[in-house]
């Protein structure tokens, strides 16, 4: 008998644990994306990256620690016009590619880099890269046709390639629409899942009705 209420207060023991160790990680994450969202220039963004890295270096089996580290790297990169930050980003979309392999937010994310790379040297890289670029984004809409970041960031980089080559942008703006509607529909996701892109989507829009 005393064996038993041994092994139950040991099992209620550990479970307490997992549960502390759970609600930690995810006041973490949430102090993090609070600070991330809210970060106006690039040392505060540089702040919320090395917030995620250090999350992403011990909560190895997650991936949106991974996630939001790149996220934060990325907009560095256009902030500051830095392959260097790039590549920081690459390097953590790389450390979770095999296990999020299906997921739309990822392979959005990856498209959204090779987007920054563009935009960077759009007449050296374009050529070879926005190819690219359309084919990855256009594998994170068919994995998830609802996500709105997948479907805006395809819409973005359709509408800049319709502006270089002087074309018709009515199918970018109408997919712009599409994903606005998305990013509504979305609003009840999860407190820690990727939420970000809307204000991007307005942007275009605006472009759009502007023409």
């Amino acid at each position: 008998m005393k064996s038993l209420t041994f092994s139950i207060g040991l099992l209620f023991i550990t479970f307490s644990h997992t549960l502390l160790a759970l609600s930690d990680y995810e006041e973490a994450m949430k102090k993090g994306i609070t600070e991330l969202h809210s970060a106006q220039g690039p040392e505060a963004m540089n702040r919320a990256a090395n917030f995620f890295e250090r999350i992403a270096a011990t909560e190895n089996e997650e991936w949106l620690p991974a996630y939001y580290a790149a996220y934060a790297r990325i907009t560095l990169g256009a902030m500051e016009n830095s392959d260097e930050q790039l590549d920081l980003a690459q390097a953590h979309l790389d450390n979770i590619a095999d296990k999020e392999s299906e997921n739309s937010e990822v392979i959005a994310l990856q498209g959204y880099l090779y987007t920054i790379r563009v935009a960077l040297d759009p007449a050296n890289r374009g050529p070879q890269l926005a190819p690219k670029t359309i084919q990855t984004l256009s594998e994170a809409v068919q994995m998830n046709s609802r996500n709105p970041r997948a479907l805006m960031l395809l819409a973005q980089m359709q509408y800049g390639t319709a502006q270089f080559f002087n074309s018709d942008t009515q199918e970018a703006c109408q997919m712009i629409d599409k994903s606005i509607l998305l990013f509504e529909e979305n609003t009840g996701s999860g407190p820690l899942q990727p939420n970000w892109g809307q204000d991007i989507a307005e942007r275009i829009k605006q472009q759009c009705t502007e023409e």
